[in-house]
């Protein structure tokens, strides 16, 4: 089951920078057309199961360039604003501002006075998701077109992330971010993916030019361990077949890429080294999480029974942070690893964006590790594909997330 939530196009108040709820429907922009009509076409390659939209008029136009049967679900539209529907962010501010800071610090008040609260969002927003997957059967998927803060506040409520700092982006117009049900639940697998405008994002853009730095991380192509699901931690095993055309790919799509640092392990890099314009900078602080004695067995034999199981049971069941394979890393240890990589490849060069190569778990450990999110909630997120592409940008205040596992490169490999 997968669960994919596309932000409506840019509509007219959004180009004119004015809050736009649920109370008018809105129009899309010629922008706003033109971004509905490309994501059609990379949807067109995978169609989904079912199409719902929100039923408000900017998210209808959004979704006919599907050319798919299409239902309507009021529990999917934008929160209701109150007063500040169709206002302006400095009017906003300006004829309200003490109102708008009790909203920004996460206060249970009535959006511009007679609008929704967070709670009522989040409780609405809850019950429809609980509906929609009782609906869906096991290999279906749904495509849910609805709104900006719609998505943001299920990224949110995914992530347990209450506090107004902005640790991620929020969502793009077009952006998709979809949720995949594995091992019995819902977990995030992409976020803000808008590849089928570009590689890099608009938001990501914009703050390069506006002088903050931007990080690009890359796992590694596919190995035969991952083929067969096993461990491979700090074990050297190189790119499949498969993984070479998968890097190929990615170098086709993003582009050759002139500062590259990569994990010494021999998948990260052997992918880096394709996509590298001038070599690539090893650094053993992006490799993967050691596992330990575990390293080589397959995950199914982990659950077999014995000192393994156990120990797996306390990590992964119970949520004890423990060296993996007793004598691994801890989540805790890859955080501070990772952190201290980024900080010396940021320190080792000058330009404002520049290629991590690593791994799955020490990409969503560095990422979800920034946001707040501690063990063992970070399993409610999927690791990136192989060679799916994860940005963020390093801000005053930190570094913010700007999408998620954005892998359009391999979706024509998949058709």
């Amino acid at each position: 089951m997968e669960i994919t939530f596309l932000r409506h196009g840019r509509s007219e108040a959004n180009e004119a920078g004015i809050w736009q709820g649920s109370r008018a429907g809105g129009r899309l922009s010629r922008d706003g057309e033109k971004q509905a009509t490309a994501v059609a076409a990379r949807i067109a390659a995978n169609p989904p199961d079912l199409v719902i939209t929100s039923g408000l008029n900017r998210t209808n136009q959004t979704a006919a360039p599907l050319g798919l049967p299409v239902e309507t679900d009021p529990a999917w539209e934008e929160m209701d604003l109150g007063d500040w529907d169709g206002m302006t962010y400095p009017e906003i501010a300006e004829l309200h501002g003490d109102e708008l800071g009790d909203v920004f610090a996460g206060q249970d008040v009535r959006i511009g006075g007679t609008g929704e609260t967070v709670r009522e969002v989040r409780e609405r927003l809850s019950e429809a998701l609980e509906s929609l997957q009782a609906r869906l059967d096991d290999g279906e998927r749904a495509l849910i077109v609805t709104h900006g803060g719609i998505i943001e506040t299920l990224a949110r409520m995914h992530w347990k992330i209450k506090a107004p700092e902005a640790v991620f982006a929020s969502p793009l117009n077009t952006s998709l971010t979809s949720f995949r049900h594995v091992f019995g639940q819902l977990r995030l697998a992409t976020y803000n993916d808008t590849g089928h405008l570009g590689p890099v994002n608009e938001w990501a853009r914009e703050r390069v030019d506006a002088g903050d730095r931007l990080v690009t991380f890359v796992r590694h192509g596919q190995t035969d361990a991952n083929v067969q699901h096993v461990v491979q931690g700090r074990t050297d095993w190189g790119l499949n077949a498969n993984g070479r055309e998968q890097a190929a790919a990615l170098a086709d799509w993003y582009g050759v890429q002139e500062r590259v640092f990569a994990s010494p392990l021999g998948r990260a890099a052997q992918t880096a080294a394709v996509i590298a314009a001038d070599g690539v900078t090893e650094m053993d602080e992006f490799a993967e999480l050691s596992f330990g004695s575990w390293e080589g067995k397959t995950f199914t034999e982990l659950q077999q029974g014995g000192d393994n199981s156990t120990l797996a049971d306390r990590i992964f069941r119970d949520g004890e942070d423990l060296p993996r394979g007793g004598d691994g890393e801890t989540w805790a240890e890859l955080v501070e690893r990772m952190n201290s990589g980024v900080e010396k490849a940021i320190a080792a060069n000058r330009s404002d964006h520049f290629t991590v190569v690593s791994h799955g778990g020490a990409i969503r450990a560095y990422l979800l590790g920034n946001m707040g999110v501690g063990w063992p909630e970070v399993l409610d997120t999927v690791v990136p594909a192989n060679t799916a592409v994860t940005h963020v940008v390093m801000t005053s205040t930190g570094p913010v997330l700007a999408d998620y596992a954005v892998a359009t490169h391999l979706e024509s490999m998949q058709t």
